[in-house]
This record gives structure tokens, C-alpha cells and sequence, in this order.
């Protein structure tokens, strides 16, 4: 990096260069490993809190809704996900497929789009996205996440929709949204050790 700017798109193993060793394989999971890191998504949709959705679901298609700000949810979907619009979560939110939403959307927690690694925003409309945003292309050539192919590959973060719509890091978001991955008191599988944001 050497004080020269970066974007995702041509430079993305820069991320990598800048955390260290033990910060890449923080929590047991080993960041810059697609199979490490399809274990986490296996793991949070094994958490007996966690609510899972089939491949192509909406938001409206979960039970009991997306979450408040007092009752926060783990989500998991098994692939395509599609936040409708004017909807709200809260919690941890995580698709292996394709996540896509118009403007006018706010989530508060934590967003794993590990798998495919592609999130889309397109549509008019303003809406902000506090506390932290993953997305990791874990999928291999045959863009199955979970094969015996998976390797790291190009994710996509795609904003080109209108409107004043944010995505900002709080760190209380996120250990709220930490929390609930907590059978015990003490048990936490995630681990902020680090941020950095590449554009």
C-alpha cells in the first residue's frame, strides 16, 4: 500500500497485507481461507437461535420477521437473499448467494454475505447500514460454496442505486449483534480485531 490509494477491484489481497498473521486467523477461523471461512457461515447457521431461509427467499419470507432493535436476530440464508424495500433488521444477517436490496433500507448488526460474495443496492431511496459489512467470494470455480473447489475469489459491493444511503461501521452495533452468538455468557465465534475500509 506504501501511501498509495487502493480499491477492492484492483488490489484486494492489500486487505490481507494489512492485518496481521494472528488477525487473519483470529477466533480459529482463518480469514484468508474460503473453507475457513464457509466453516464460520456453518457454524452461525448451527447456533440453535439462528433462522434459516431457502435459497431466493425475501425478507418477508422469515419467520417472525427480520428483528427489532429488542429482539435482535441471527439469519442465515442458504443463497439468493432480497431485503424488501422499507425494511429494517436488526441482528446478524448472512446469505451464501446473492444479496440484493432497493433503497430505504436500515440494518443495524452485522452482514455476512460469505459464499457468493456478491451485495447489490440499486433503486432510489436513502437508508444506512450500521455496523459492519463482510462479503468474501468463498465459492471455487464451480461457484458452489461448501466443494472440495473453494478458493478466494473477486467479491462484488455493488452501490450504483440513488438516494443518500450510508454504510458506517459502529463498533456497539456490533457487539450487540455479537452477543447473540452467545450460547453462554463467555462464548462468542466472532472476534472484531481489526477494520479497514478498501474502496
Amino acid at each position: 500500500m506504501d501511501g498509495k490509494s487502493v480499491d477492492a477491484s484492483t488490489h484486494m489481497d492489500d486487505i490481507a497485507k494489512a492485518m496481521t498473521p494472528a488477525q487473519m486467523t483470529s477466533a480459529g477461523y482463518n480469514l484468508n481461507d474460503a473453507a475457513s471461512l464457509n466453516q464460520l457461515v456453518n457454524d452461525i447457521q448451527a447456533l440453535p437461535q439462528a433462522v434459516t431461509v431457502a435459497d431466493g427467499a425475501q425478507s418477508s419470507d422469515v419467520p417472525g420477521g427480520m428483528g427489532t432493535a429488542g429482539n435482535q436476530k441471527v439469519i442465515v440464508a442458504n443463497g439468493d437473499f432480497t431485503l424488501s424495500p422499507a425494511q429494517s433488521s436488526f441482528g446478524i444477517l448472512v446469505v451464501k448467494g446473492t444479496l440484493t436490496f432497493n433503497g430505504n433500507i436500515n440494518h443495524t448488526g452485522i452482514i455476512m454475505v460469505i459464499g457468493d460474495g456478491v451485495m447489490i443496492r440499486h433503486g432510489g431511496g436513502n437508508g444506512t447500514i450500521s455496523g459492519a459489512v463482510w462479503i468474501a467470494n468463498t465459492a471455487g470455480a464451480d461457484g458452489v460454496p461448501g466443494t472440495a473447489d473453494d478458493a478466494m475469489g473477486a467479491s462484488v459491493l455493488n452501490t450504483s442505486g440513488g438516494g443518500a444511503s450510508n454504510v458506517q461501521y459502529c463498533s456497539s452495533a456490533v457487539a450487540n449483534a455479537l452477543s447473540l452468538t452467545a450460547p453462554t455468557p463467555t462464548y462468542s465465534p466472532l472476534v472484531v480485531k481489526s477494520f479497514r475500509q478498501v474502496l
